[in-house]
């Protein structure tokens, strides 16, 4: 079982950028959960995530703000064998309402048993690790197997769900019949959205954005020209690769570069970001596209980066050499956070062009740094984006031509692009930000018996 290092945040990092009030609220908080949780451990869980992904960056911006106030918090990994891991990515999927195969009603039988192993195998570990006063935040479905082996602390249990879908099919059906009985079971739950809740449980839970820390060495502002320099001319030591073999990326400083940056996972669509980047690089002489993700783990991650390069391929040369995939190795250390910040901040536009996402905090990310973003009207996505104010929300099921046509668009219009990111910047510190998010989970504790309400909660 992995241990994650918490570190200790003092909340007056904020306070140049949320102001004084904000940050005497948010204290006010903390302060009140140090005091229902005293002489208890806040106990995270979350699955083997490989240092990457939504969970992961939502989990170090926030718990060391915790940490800061006196609670004693603790991070762990269930341990996830490889032969765990295709049923686990069998139920994500069902939670977004998809699936990779068309007759996975046949697969289902087989990776319920699986699923269902998998919690049985974990929770010895994490249960001898555990004390009697132990207060349980178990994330995401990789945990939710593990919830029926935690009894002696359902009434200290908050399950915390970073996925979902609004859409009602029988996939997500499908989901909620192995993974509902156990959730309903813990003693409280979060969701980002009311319609990822199934309704048995949505009167009895509670509903929290997610928002990212803009003190973080990775959200500090970075000028668009000096990123360029950067990705241009790289340190020895650089954590990102150009698997298409760049040795120049930009050969003119007018050029407007648009980039994705996501896991490779089928729901991230990275492949058609490709495309459609191929597309406007064909109508537009001066445009750059950037298709950057961490290094593929799974197999249907490994296959959506081969698919990519596929696209590569068979572009024609002006296209394939101003369009461009890289990975970026070592998730979660500084260099891989300093490689994100510099290819988001030498874009002029992001693209995220996901089939379904829990939240997008690269979409946050993205408006953290003033740019504008185009982006599928899915999931989490609309919390953030509202069409033509902060940035460009595509409907689902537009085709490539589409989503070309909408960054073209931005491409050309510089002013456009100005104002669409000066208002994303002001949106998410308003609505997307530490505190705001940490704030509502705390009114979660507060619901879960022995715990008095915090100040300004319910």
């Amino acid at each position: 079982m992995r241990h994650h290092e918490v570190l200790a945040y003092d909340t007056g990092r904020l306070e140049s950028v949320l102001g004084a009030d904000r940050v005497r609220a948010f204290n006010e908080r903390l302060e009140w959960a140090a005091g229902a949780l005293k002489g208890r451990r806040l106990v995270n869980v979350t699955g083997d995530d490989q240092r990457k992904g939504g969970v992961y960056e939502i989990m170090r911006g926030t718990i060391p703000y915790l940490r800061g106030a006196g609670i004693d918090v603790l991070w762990v990994d269930l341990t996830t064998s490889p032969k765990a891991r295709p049923s686990l990515e069998f139920f994500h999927l069902l939670a977004h309402g998809r699936s990779v195969a068309a007759d996975w009603r046949a697969e289902f039988p087989v990776r319920t048993a699986e699923f269902v192993e998998f919690g049985r195998a974990a929770a010895p570990e994490l249960v001898q690790l555990l004390r009697p006063s132990d207060f349980l935040v178990l994330h995401d479905t990789q945990t939710a197997p593990v919830l029926p082996e935690l009894r002696p602390w359902r009434d200290s249990l908050l399950w915390h769900a970073h996925i979902g879908t609004g859409d009602q099919n029988e996939l997500v059906d499908g989901y909620w019949e192995i993974v509902g009985p156990n959730v309903a079971a813990a003693g409280g739950r979060v969701f980002y959205r009311p319609e990822y809740a199934p309704p048995a449980l949505r009167d009895s839970s509670i509903f929290a954005s997610p928002g990212v820390d803009p003190s973080a060495p990775k959200s500090i502002p970075l000028d668009r020209d000096e990123a360029r320099r950067a990705l241009s001319s790289p340190p020895a030591a650089w954590p990102l690769t150009w698997l298409t073999g760049q040795d120049r990326l930009f050969d003119e400083p007018h050029q407007v570069v648009a980039a994705q940056l996501s896991r490779w996972d089928p729901l991230k669509d990275m492949s058609g970001a490709f495309r459609v980047f191929a597309e406007v690089a064909a109508r537009v002489p001066s445009f750059v596209g950037l298709v950057v993700g961490p290094s593929a783990q799974s197999a249907s991650e490994r296959a959506e980066l081969e698919l990519c390069l596929e696209e590569w391929k068979k572009a024609a040369p002006d296209i394939s050499s101003r369009v461009h995939i890289g990975v970026i190795e070592n998730c979660g250390t500084a260099e891989h956070d300093d490689a994100v910040r510099t290819v988001q901040s030498a874009a002029d536009v992001i693209l995220q062009k996901s089939v379904q996402e829990g939240f997008g905090l690269t979409v946050t990310e993205a408006m953290l740094r003033g740019k504008p973003v185009v982006a599928a009207a899915v999931g989490g996505i609309p919390l953030q984006l509202h069409d033509r104010h902060n940035g460009v929300l595509v409907d689902p099921g537009s085709d490539e031509t589409s989503w070309a046509d909408h960054l073209h668009e931005l491409v050309s219009n510089n002013d456009l692009r100005s104002r669409l990111g000066t208002r994303a910047l002001g949106d998410v510190l308003e609505h997307h930000t530490v505190d705001r998010h940490l704030n509502a989970v705390i009114d979660a504790v507060a619901e879960m018996p022995p715990c008095d309400a915090p100040p300004g909660g319910r």
